[in-house]
């Protein structure tokens, strides 16, 4: 076609598709020419501009780089540049990785109330910006054409699968399987739905159909069919679809890993009867191995499935004149085939158990970047027999601890390690507290606990948000009402839901033969195990939680919208995570936060939330509003502190009635005065409260005389915990204590002999503290 010969409109079109095939071919040349006769007709021409950038970006240019490039662009386009050269920069924005600037640039010269590549890109845009209340609006403001067109249906559903709302995914799922009933991405994102919602009559009715041999096209979704079938006890067809895709895919590990886990689930358990894959004789469907008297050794495998035939050389049809010399005999028999040649029968197996084998001995050299099986020699032969593994485990040991020390010493949230660590923040938390680490839960000063407290006022009972770290606590310690009274009603972000049920999952693979797990400790490997009724007890445990917040909670999804602080909504658009789901969720409904992770509690703050809280604040305000009992917010103190929590607050009341509570079961000091009197003191305590918090406590014992036998070891207790780490002013801190109960009767003469039992000279001639 002659440039010459075309009006200006269609010779810019030409240019363009010209320089889209010189990168297409890496024609520099070519590219160039397109740019100069495009600047010809127009020296600020989009196309051209956009080609530029477009080969930079070819040649390497960052794409950080090539953003900005865009953004540039975007700010010399003229409002009166055609429709099509509009929608052609339009979609390479979003092509780039720039949704909000897309939506931004076409938002005005969108027909809703027709279907066109317009109206897709802006859907499209809408839902990668995270502009979740537009698009939302947009759907449901748009002609039937466009809402219930199948592309637009199926952006919709998985827009809501994305932000947590499950009933409009569902709704999106089924309206788009009215127009394509056997269009396998809608049946498996309903399939994914009805798990998620924990709706088994209906999932059970969806996988009874023959999901399998519907029109796929990613093998991922393949691989997750697999799963699905076999985790919910269609083992069979399971294990033959895994099978098959393990023949079509040999070249991706995931097909490995699904027939194997499917195969190792079904052998799991401490039953000891028949299981369903053994086998005695040779039959279809079975695995034989054969040595020859001459040395040869073969693998085959007896297939009634032509098509399976085609995939695996290994396989011949069961009246293949070798299978049907086999055909009836068992391991360790002899044979001769029809060359004369004698062999014996070495193994049988089914064919699923044989390519479990299979994909255990040469998992690890077939793909050894990718996590799935290890082979470790272990054993007891030797000096160094277990070197390899404990090497690993003392790696794996080593950079857990450097991450707990990031947590501790940084600004990262609960969240961000769990997610790094590859738990919820659940274990993530127990991890910490087993190592002695406190959670970064509250600065500790009376600045903090007034701000808290303003903002569950403030709050006037409107509700509050509970991230998941927070609703497992107030799960275990049963503490839903006195919440609901401070705070109001309870709101969980669907995450919440999807962590506890993963949560459940988890725990639920190991009901069948116990939990066991081997790490580093001292030097050497230590096993742990955990029998199966424990385990058992805590899966059940985890579904008591999920209904009871399925059943007392607001479960909610994350709609974004646009009022979202763009640092947020930066952070939805780039990062496919949970970690600020409760945050987001409280900043737009505009309630309290709840949660005791400190940094959380901070950027919400930065971002302008409506204030938040830790769980023990509210418990301080339960017990002042008499919604609870100083018995009850002294267990649950306990029970925080047992947790690793740092900075949890006390009177010398509450102290003085641990101690009494103790007495009535145990030796004195027992377990609940013991552990309260853990956060009395240290480096960073504020000295003045902490001493009046003793003395308090001090004067209630010493002046009852039904305490005064024990009350000593109290005192001693107190007095270690006070001057801990308090090199500086400890004989203040003792002097203060001194003058402020010598009025009770052995006090006075008490800590005197205590500090002579506990102070002594140093070479230098100074005294200084010390700890027996």
């Amino acid at each position: 076609m002659a440039p010459e010969l075309l009006n200006p409109h269609l010779a810019q079109l030409r240019w363009g598709l010209l320089g889209e095939l010189a990168l297409k071919i890496g024609d520099i040349a070519a590219l160039n020419s397109a740019v100069v006769a495009l600047r010809k007709q127009d020296s600020i021409n989009v196309i051209a501009a956009m080609l530029e950038v477009k080969g930079a970006q070819q040649a390497g240019l960052d794409q950080n780089m090539v953003r900005e490039r865009f953004r540039e662009i975007l700010t010399t386009i003229p409002g009166d540049i055609d429709m099509v050269t509009r929608y052609l920069f339009a979609e390479e924005l979003y092509r780039q990785g720039l949704p909000t600037e897309t939506a931004a640039f076409i938002t005005d010269h969108v027909d809703l109330s027709r279907r066109s590549p317009m109206t897709v890109l802006y859907l499209q845009s809408l839902a990668g910006a995270r502009r979740d209340d537009a698009f939302r609006k947009a759907i449901s403001t748009a002609a039937p054409v466009v809402r219930e067109d199948p592309d637009i249906l199926w952006m919709a559903a998985i827009h809501a699968w994305n932000i947590g709302d499950l009933e409009a995914a569902y709704r999106s799922t089924e309206a788009l399987l009215k127009h394509e009933p056997n269009n396998a991405r809608a049946r498996l994102l309903k399939i994914e739905t009805l798990v998620r919602r924990d709706r088994s009559k209906e999932l059970f009715e969806e996988l009874d159909k023959r999901v399998e041999d519907l029109t796929w096209g990613q093998p991922q979704d393949r691989f997750r069919i697999a799963s699905l079938l076999g985790h919910f006890g269609y083992i069979d067809r399971a294990a033959a679809f895994a099978y098959r895709l393990f023949l079509e895919h040999r070249d991706m590990s995931q097909a490995w890993m699904t027939l194997s886990t499917l195969v190792l689930e079904e052998g799991r358990g401490t039953n000891d009867g028949p299981r369903r894959w053994d086998v005695s004789l040779v039959q279809p469907n079975i695995a034989v191995d054969l040595r020859f008297d001459d040395g040869e050794e073969r693998f085959l495998v007896v297939e009634p499935d032509a098509r399976l035939r085609q995939l695996d050389e290994a396989s011949l049809e069961p009246d293949h004149p070798l299978v049907r010399i086999l055909a009836g005999q068992g391991k360790g028999e002899r044979i001769i085939d029809s060359n004369g040649r004698e062999a014996t029968i070495i193994e049988l197996r089914h064919k699923y158990v044989a390519r479990l084998h299979y994909v255990m001995q040469r998992y690890q050299s077939r793909f050894p970047e990718i996590c799935g099986f290890r082979q470790i020699s272990m054993g007891n032969k030797g000096a160094g027999e277990n070197d390899e593994f404990i090497t690993e485990l003392k790696a794996r040991h080593e950079w857990i601890e450097q991450e707990h020390k990031q947590y501790l010493n940084g600004p990262w949230p609960l969240a961000v390690l769990a997610e790094r660590l590859g738990n919820d923040t659940i274990d993530t938390a127990l991890s910490l507290a087993s190592g002695g680490i406190q959670l970064k839960v509250a600065i500790g000063n009376e600045n903090e606990r007034d701000a808290a407290t303003r903002a569950v006022r403030d709050n006037d009972r409107k509700g509050c948000v509970l991230d998941l770290y927070s609703f497992w606590l107030a799960w275990q310690l049963q503490a839903f009402d006195a919440i609901g009274l401070i705070c109001g009603p309870i709101y969980l972000p669907q995450s919440v839901m999807d962590n506890l049920r993963a949560r459940r999952e988890k725990i639920n693979y190991s009901t069948k033969d116990g939990l066991r797990s081997a790490r580093y400790e001292a030097g050497t490997i230590a096993i742990y195990e955990v029998p199966t009724d424990v385990v058992m007890g805590w899966r059940d445990d985890v579904d008591r939680a999920i209904k009871w917040a399925e059943a007392n909670a607001s479960i909610c999804p994350q709609v974004a919208g646009d009022d979202l602080p763009p640092a947020l909504r930066e952070y939805l658009h780039i990062v496919r995570s949970d970690m600020f789901d409760s945050l987001i969720l409280a900043t737009q409904t505009g309630i309290l936060l709840v949660t005791d992770d400190l940094p959380i509690r901070d950027l919400s703050r930065v971002v302008g939330g409506a204030g938040s809280a830790w769980l023990h604040r509210i418990f301080g305000m339960a017990l002042e509003q008499k919604r609870i009992n100083l018995d009850t917010f002294i267990r649950w103190s306990v029970h925080l502190i047992d947790a690793g929590h740092n900075f949890i607050g006390v009177s010398g009341l509450a102290l003085a009635r641990a101690f009494r509570l103790d007495a009535k079961t145990e030796a004195i000091p027992g377990s609940l005065f013991g552990t309260l009197s853990k956060i009395v003191g240290g480096r960073n305590a504020e000295p003045r409260s902490h001493v009046e918090a003793c003395l308090e406590c001090l004067r209630d014992l010493w002046s009852d005389g039904t305490t005064q036998v024990c009350c000593q070891k109290a005192t001693g207790l107190l007095l270690e915990q006070l001057l801990r780490e308090r090199h500086d002013d400890y004989r203040q801190i003792l002097l203060a204590i001194f003058l402020g109960g010598r009025r009770l009767p052995g006090f006075a003469e008490y800590i005197v002999g205590w500090a002579r039992g506990h102070f002594i000279v140093d070479p230098h001639g100074r005294k200084r503290h010390q700890t027996n």
